[in-house]
């Protein structure tokens, strides 16, 4: 995470993060979170993107709808 200055990750499909406490611990230590739901990620390259993920306002944290939006050098 630290060498490719990662600081979330984008999933297409739910996360259960109970059943994997190692992983848990490492996203958390990080300060990095999870998007779950995400689609279309395929068609950005490899490199040279940034993604902004721009939370929906909402009183119950860890369950808040976001935006992500794309942008390509």
């Amino acid at each position: 995470m630290d060498a490719r200055y990662t600081i979330g990750f984008a999933l297409e499909t739910p996360v259960n993060l109970t059943s994997d406490r190692t992983l848990a611990r490492q996203l958390a230590l990080h300060g990095s979170y999870v998007v779950e739901g995400a689609t279309r990620f395929t068609s950005l390259p490899a490199t040279g993107s940034l993604i902004i993920v721009a939370p929906a306002r909402n009183k119950k944290p860890g369950e808040t709808a976001v935006r992500v939006l794309a942008m390509v050098k």
